[in-house]
């Protein structure tokens, strides 16, 4: 009843939602705002400059002023939780996970220092825009034709005994 689409526009149409996904996501990034757990960055600053300068006396000391907020364009995070007593950063830093508030800081670097294109609110936020497109460039890949490509660990698309039973028809 329908015809299938040729080889190009099954190829292009993921991309086409990434694209679109990316678009819509960069429009909306000023509509983000501060929210609650924003306090978080300040140790995710924290672990950048210690990982960019291999200082220790950031990792040490639970309360340090960072250059980075004496900027007239960058949030003072320091000054939130220096009048946050008993926050989490300053009594249970280790109760906080890393990866996240550091994922932050390094997309403020690039998206805010290098490229210019966020202020450093948004530019933090843009690190979710981005691992997002890229789940979406990756789990829209086995619809787009590329046959056993991705994911390599899915019995689904790897296995030849799967794909040769008819099971999965590709």
């Amino acid at each position: 009843m329908f015809a299938m689409p040729d080889r190009r526009l099954r190829r292009l149409a993921p991309a086409g939602v990434v694209l679109l996904f990316l678009y819509f996501g960069c429009y909306t990034l000023p509509d983000y705002g501060i929210m609650w757990d924003c306090w978080e960055y300040y140790i995710g600053d924290k672990n950048l400059a210690f990982f960019t300068s291999l200082d220790w006396a950031f990792i040490r000391q639970p309360i340090i002023d960072l250059p980075l907020y004496h900027q007239p364009d960058h949030p003072n995070w320091f000054a939130l939780l220096s009048g946050l007593k008993g926050n989490d950063a300053e009594l249970y830093p280790h109760l906080i996970w890393p990866l996240g508030p550091t994922l932050a800081a390094a997309a403020r670097v690039v998206f805010q220092d290098w490229l210019g294109w966020f202020d450093a609110l948004d530019a933090r936020h843009a690190v979710n825009l981005v691992l997002v497109g890229l789940l979406l460039a990756c789990s829209t890949r086995p619809f787009a034709g590329a046959r056993a490509a991705w994911p390599h660990c899915s019995p689904c698309w790897s296995s030849p005994a799967t794909r040769a039973s008819g099971r999965i028809s590709m």
